[in-house]
């Protein structure tokens, strides 16, 4: 709500203030109108929006399982891991707790 300080800081203080009228449900409508327009917009796409969700869901979990169990269950002891051109032998090894 608007107090008479912020109209005169806004309008000047010689202004007469008369007809103001305020829309209180304002934010109100034109979220329900864009949460309308957002279901209408689904439901022209939804074949397409699903086959996109469903895609994003089986790259995540594919990712998820390579990098995190894949990945790091591979290298051993023993193990050559080659990185920019160097060799690296994996000769002792410990696990340990962060």
């Amino acid at each position: 709500m608007l107090s008479v300080k912020h109209l005169n800081k806004k309008f000047g203080k010689n202004t007469v203030l008369k007809d103001i009228s305020f829309d209180v449900n304002e934010k109100r409508r034109n979220l329900r109108r864009n949460l309308r327009n957002i279901k209408y917009k689904y439901i022209e796409n939804r074949f397409k929006i699903n086959i996109g969700i469903c895609a994003f869901i089986i790259i995540l979990c594919f990712g998820i399982y390579y990098f995190g169990f894949y990945i790091k269950n591979n290298i051993k002891e023993g193990t050559l891991i080659t990185s920019n051109g160097v060799n690296y032998t994996v000769n002792g090894s410990y696990f340990s707790n962060p």
